[in-house]
Parts: structure tokens; C-alpha cells; sequence
């Protein structure tokens, strides 16, 4: 009798031997995100457009796959891979900054794509809100858990988990 290999949805393995770059693309091109960035794009409305909310928004979430621990963290690594500034889609060369309105045009000095810790911080502060008052990651994640209820219809009802992070109680004797 022939052994026929059970289908997987997916496994871990071939996650993690995925390259940081390819779990980015993974984690972006799945992500129900359109409400959460319709309702930045209104925000922004006719505010400045330095930095696309799509992409400071991608590069929050490659701080997140990428496990970076700050934000200057994020940007020192946005700043050495121009890899990455594209998939997040920000500007990889040097643009010129644009002159004020009405200011005689005098060039200045060009400057990298990576957003600065104060449009980060902006752009954190504008999630914060968005997500108090409209609750976008909850619904993601619910569309998320949705589409695997219909691949998966038990999917959620017989949970696991790993004993050995259950604390135990001791009481501090030794044994001998």
C-alpha cells in the first residue's frame, strides 16, 4: 500500500527557513490591513506626505518580524538595507527635501528615505488612537481567524500547550 503524505496547511519549518525578507513579504501581502489604511489615509487627509502611511506602516511591521527592540533599532537597520526600505516602500535614493510654499527655492541637501524617530513617533501615536477608537487589529485579527475557520471548520476547539511554561508551585525547599 502506497503512503500518501498528509496535506499541511502550513509548518513552521518552512516559515523559519524563509528568509527575514521573504516572512516580511508573508506577513504583508496576508495582512487584512485596507480598513486600517483607509482610515490613516483620511487622517493624513491633506497633511504632509514625506512619508507614505503604507510604508511607515509596513515598517512597523517589520520591527515586529524582524524583532527589533526600538524604533531606532528599525531605522538603523532600514538605513544599511535598502532591501528592506523597498519592500516597506520607501524612497531608496536620496530625495530633496521640498521647499516651503511660497520660499524662494534654494536647493537643500538631499536626505535618505528612513523616516525620523519623530515620524515614527507621530505615526505610533496615530495608531494608538485609530486602534482605541476603531479597533482595526481586532478586526484583522478576526478576519485572520475567520479564514482559517473555513479551511480548518475545527480550527480553535481542542486546544495545547507546553507544560513546561505552566509555573510550578514549589516551596522553595531543596530536595536532597
Amino acid at each position: 500500500m502506497a503512503h500518501v503524505p498528509q496535506a499541511r496547511l502550513f509548518s513552521w519549518e518552512d516559515v523559519e527557513s524563509c528568509s527575514d525578507l521573504d516572512r516580511l513579504s508573508l506577513a504583508l501581502d496576508y495582512l487584512p490591513d485596507d480598513a486600517l489604511m483607509q482610515a490613516l489615509e483620511a487622517r493624513r487627509a491633506k497633511g504632509r506626505d514625506d512619508y507614505p502611511v503604507q510604508a511607515m506602516w509596513n515598517a512597523v511591521i517589520a520591527g515586529v518580524v524582524f524583532q527589533h527592540p526600538s524604533i531606532a533599532s528599525l531605522r538603523r537597520e532600514l538605513g544599511r538595507n535598502p532591501a528592506l526600505m523597498d519592500r516597506c516602500g520607501f524612497e531608496m535614493l536620496p530625495v530633496a527635501k521640498k521647499p516651503a510654499v511660497g520660499a524662494h527655492v534654494i536647493p537643500l541637501e538631499p536626505y535618505l528615505g528612513v523616516p525620523p524617530d519623530s515620524a515614527f513617533s507621530r505615526f505610533l501615536a496615530t495608531l494608538i488612537q485609530l486602534e482605541t477608537a476603531g479597533g482595526y487589529t481586532k478586526q484583522m485579527l478576526a478576519s485572520l481567524r475567520q479564514g482559517l475557520t473555513e479551511v480548518l471548520p475545527d480550527f480553535g476547539r481542542h486546544l495545547g500547550f507546553d507544560g513546561k511554561a505552566v509555573e510550578s508551585h514549589s516551596t522553595g525547599q531543596k530536595r536532597l
